[in-house]
């Protein structure tokens, strides 16, 4: 009678096992298919090779404040403030900045730090900078650029 009892023992516990992984498949399901739905609508976005940078190999750093100034305008942002140290510090390319001061969606904001970031004269994006203001946010943010190459 041991023996018996032992193998159902065993099987109990087996079982509940399979119970439990149905349970959390169950449960698991409609996250996998909807996660499933946003990957194929991912695979029918196109990528574009064409990236926006000015041309030549010196950078001016009016020119890229310039396009800076020009991406900004392409979004509907209410309030916008640009300030930059180029006529401070002539010649130092390690230290040209361009701080900018947005009021507007955040969507808005993330396509236009995605767009500076692939500036040919845009070295980095050193700080950004998002406070909570209803019914928008207020954006900060301080790009490096390079002087020439």
């Amino acid at each position: 009678m041991y023996p018996n009892y032992k193998i159902i023992s065993e099987k109990e516990e087996e079982i509940q096992s399979l119970l439990q992984k149905i349970e959390r498949q169950e449960l698991l399901s409609p996250i996998s298919e909807t996660l499933g739905q946003k990957l194929e609508r991912l695979e029918g976005i196109e990528f574009s090779d064409k990236i926006p940078h000015l041309s030549g190999t010196e950078c001016d750093p009016y020119q890229v404040i310039a396009e800076i100034r020009t991406l900004i305008q392409d979004h509907p942002f209410e309030t916008t403030r640009i300030h930059s140290n180029v006529d401070t510090i002539p010649g130092d390319p390690e230290k040209l900045t361009v701080h900018v001061e947005l009021e507007g969606r955040f969507r808005d904001f993330q396509e236009l730090i995605f767009q500076i970031a692939q500036l040919f004269c845009a070295k980095s994006i050193e700080h950004i900078g998002i406070q909570a203001s209803y019914p928008d946010h207020i954006f900060n943010l301080r790009v490096w650029i390079l002087q020439d190459l």
